[in-house]
């Protein structure tokens, strides 16, 4: 990827109706999860953070990731709520 392709391109994070949070190589344990958004931002500087998050999932999980993602480096952090699975049809 070119550098401009990484500042086009947000960084993500889901987090499931049990609040956990996945990212691009699977499970996030919470404990790690200042220092993989950390690395993340120095990879992609000036780069979006997008957490996509199950509606169920408790609203203190994106306080904690917005809070360690701005310490991380992140300056724009973009939510997107979803109802149940990625991909999933609808009852």
């Amino acid at each position: 990827h070119a550098v401009d392709d990484a500042k086009a391109t947000p960084i993500s994070v889901s987090v499931n109706a049990n609040g956990q949070v996945w990212g691009d190589s699977g499970l996030i344990p919470p404990p790690r999860l200042p220092d993989w958004l950390a690395a993340q931002a120095k990879r992609a500087p000036g780069s979006t953070l997008l957490v996509i998050m199950d509606t169920r999932a408790p609203m203190d999980v994106f306080t904690n990731i917005s809070d360690a993602a701005k310490a991380g480096g992140f300056s724009d952090i973009q939510l997107a709520m979803q109802s149940g699975p990625t991909g999933a049809l609808a009852p």
